[in-house]
This record gives C-alpha cells, structure tokens and sequence, in this order.
C-alpha cells in the first residue's frame, strides 16, 4: 500500500559556516514583550520615524553583505530541494533579539512575507530555550499516533534546538513561540523572505513587476 503524506509544511535545517565576530559585538537587539514590560530601554523607537526605526534595526543584514548572500544561497538550495527549482527570494527585514534568563517569547507568525527564518550566531547555547513551530493543521485532526516522528503531519508542534551555526527556514504563517530561557544569553537572527522573480500559475500567478 502507498502511504501519502498530501498536507504537510516543509521547514528547512542546516549549519553555516561563518566568522561570526562582527555580528556578535552588534547590539541593535529588538526587544520582546517581556523585555518591554520588565521596563528595558526601547532606544530603537525614541526620536525615530518608523520608516528611520526600521532602516536602523529591522534591516540588520544589510550591514553584513557576506553573510546575507551565504543565507540566500543556502535558502536557494532549500527551494531547489523543496520545489525542484531555485526560485528566487531575497531577503526583506532582518533584527536581532536576546532572550535572557526567564525571558520569552510570545506566540507570533510574520506577515507581508513567504518565509521567515532564523539563525543562532552565538557560542553558547546550553539550557537555551527552545523554538516551537505550531501546527497549522493540528486543529484538524483527532489523534497523535506517530509518537516517534516529529516531524510528522499529526503532531501539534515541531521544535528547534538552538545550536552554533544553526540556520533554519520555514513557511511565515506558522505560528512560532518560545518558552522560558534558562540559558544567560539566547541570541539570533531573524529574517524573512520575499519573491522577487515571476510565478505563472493561472489564477495564482504572481510577478513582482506588477506591484
């Protein structure tokens, strides 16, 4: 019998090569909420226009050009695995966030973009909280058997173990939280991604020249 997974999300994992030693001593972090609310400075919003707020700390990668073209080469491959082809996506805001101990994350997804991602550029991830993916499709179903397999169609949540180097991909409309951070200083980069070449498929086509 053939068994068909037909509904499912495809999320991408690897390891990147880098000299990290620049972006480590950048400090342009966006706060979460917990930081907000624990009274943290929001440097980044005073005086700033929002237009000003965003060139200065949502389009991080913009400063480090080497890096960004690794990330998008790496996501070329993870289309080219997903969907046969590399399309091609560039990379539209980028910031940095530190968690530290007993900070969170609140459930959120991304908007006005295909895919999101995330990459952990520090040295030191021991007791650092995990992120957890929700399923989209967990309301959907009425039982968890594949106990074994994360991964699987099934199951509510899919996490990530923050890991030197690690970068991962995933589609923006999944729903993604952390828990408690154990660890003294979780720190990331976060980014999403946008189309920029054309897609022909009749009612659903989409090129960027007609925006």
């Amino acid at each position: 019998m053939n068994i068909n997974l037909p509904f499912a999300y495809v999320a991408g994992s690897d390891k990147i090569e880098f000299d990290f030693t620049e972006l480590r001593k950048d400090t342009r972090f966006v706060l979460n909420d917990d930081q907000v609310i624990r009274g943290d400075q929001v440097d980044y919003l005073k005086g700033k226009t929002s237009k000003e707020m965003v060139t200065d700390h949502f389009r991080i990668l913009e400063d480090y050009k080497d890096l960004k073209d690794l990330i998008l080469r790496m996501f070329s491959s993870f289309c080219t695995a997903t969907y046969g082809q590399p399309f091609k996506f560039k990379i539209s805001t980028s910031w940095l966030t530190k968690l530290q101990k007993g900070d969170s994350i609140q459930p959120h997804n991304h908007n006005n973009c295909f895919y999101s991602g995330i990459l952990y550029y520090g040295d030191d991830y021991v007791d650092a909280s995990h992120l957890w993916l929700l399923n989209p499709l967990s309301g959907t179903v009425s039982n968890q058997f594949a106990l074994g397999n994360r991964s699987h169609p099934t199951h509510t949540s899919w996490y990530i173990v923050p890991q030197e180097g690690g970068i991962h991909f995933w589609p923006s409309c999944i729903t993604h939280y952390a828990k408690k951070n154990k660890s003294e200083d979780r720190v990331s980069l976060a980014f999403n991604l946008i189309l920029t070449e054309p897609v022909y498929s009749f009612d659903s086509s989409f090129d960027p020249r007609w925006i």
